[in-house]
């Protein structure tokens, strides 16, 4: 394409692939030397695209939108990918431009190639301006209502005025790095060595800092006050005989207390038994020793075993949830 005078060759290479061997940030260049722009187009996950090059240095590659509903006509916001340095600030830098600008606006702003070829017009109005420009990277996202960055865009301008917006999903670096922020710092860094001889740049102004991490739980000190475990097998009750004697903790016995005795487990425990029967529970405090016959785990007060349902069958197959410690009445 031609533009103002300016030569360059559009849609150059088409059938080669991207040239990804050199090494674009070692390169040293007179910036007011003749500067070529090239652009090729091609394909990317089936995707039309268009790389654009300078000096044959790969800089930024454009990818077709999903939305190509865009009025061509209709004049092209200034940071979307590829819209290109805004009028005032090309006739500032050069006398020419004006028609080039508008042949940039007029321009579907989402098809690739036209976006490369607005970026490349840029780029060699600035030639012609025999000015040293400014090549400089801001961040361009979004932010929540915490102002914590919630998607991320980086604006690569010249002057301060915007040139093209690396967002990944539309523009990036040719050889990508798959992390945005790099492939922003390093077509920045490209165009600065090769427009402008300016040294590299290593931080996104502007850019803010991510949400940070939550803080990992404190965890509580597993004690046996709060150890938790499951306990499956045979339950007997007991009452009559009983009522009112001392328990082995010092305790009187009240058969109609919910109350259980158990041969290991702390006094004051609480433990939640389940008749896995008829899937009634209660929950009990073991404040007595026992029982020592007939293999079974529990022995429960005359009330728990009615809340159970076990009263008439005397045993039942049960689960013992263990729940934690309450005040013990008396020493073991």
């Amino acid at each position: 394409m031609t533009a103002c005078g300016t030569t360059s060759t559009s849609h150059a290479e088409s059938n080669r692939p991207v040239n990804l061997n050199s090494d674009p940030d070692r390169i040293q260049v007179n910036p007011w030397s003749e500067v070529i722009t090239k652009i090729q187009p091609h394909e990317i996950t089936g995707k039309p695209a268009a790389t654009l090059y300078v000096r044959n240095i790969p800089v930024l590659t454009f990818i077709e939108s999903v939305d190509m509903t865009g009025d061509s006509n209709s004049e092209i916001e200034m940071g979307l990918p590829g819209s290109g340095l805004e009028a005032k600030g090309l006739r500032e830098l050069s006398s020419l431009g004006s028609n080039a600008i508008a042949q940039m606006q007029s321009e579907n702003p989402r098809d690739p190639v036209s976006r490369a070829e607005a970026i490349a017009s840029s780029l060699n109005q600035l030639r012609q301006s025999n000015a040293t420009p400014e090549i400089t990277l801001d961040w361009n996202g979004e932010l929540d209502e915490e102002g914590y960055p919630i998607r991320d865009s980086y604006l690569i301008k010249v002057n301060g005025m915007n040139l093209v917006a690396i967002d990944d999903e539309q523009t990036r670096l040719p050889d990508t790095t798959n992390d945005l922020a790099q492939d922003a710092i390093q077509a920045t860094n490209r165009l600065r060595r090769l427009i402008a001889s300016a040294s590299p740049i290593a931080e996104i102004a502007n850019r803010p800092q991510p949400r940070p991490e939550p803080e990992p739980p404190t965890l509580q000190a597993v004690t046996p006050e709060y150890l938790q475990y499951q306990i499956n097998g045979m339950a007997s009750w007991y009452g009559p005989g009983f009522h009112g004697r001392m328990s082995a903790s010092g305790e009187i016995f009240d058969e109609n207390a919910l109350t259980a005795a158990h041969l290991y487990l702390p006094f004051g425990t609480q433990v939640r038994v389940t008749n896995l029967d008829n899937g009634n529970s209660v929950v009990v405090r073991i404040n007595d020793r026992g029982p020592y016959t007939g293999g079974r785990i529990i022995d429960v007060s005359a009330a728990a075993a009615q809340n159970l349902g076990m009263i008439n069958s005397g045993v039942a197959q049960v689960r013992l949830d263990i729940l934690g410690s309450s005040t013990t009445s008396s020493a073991e």
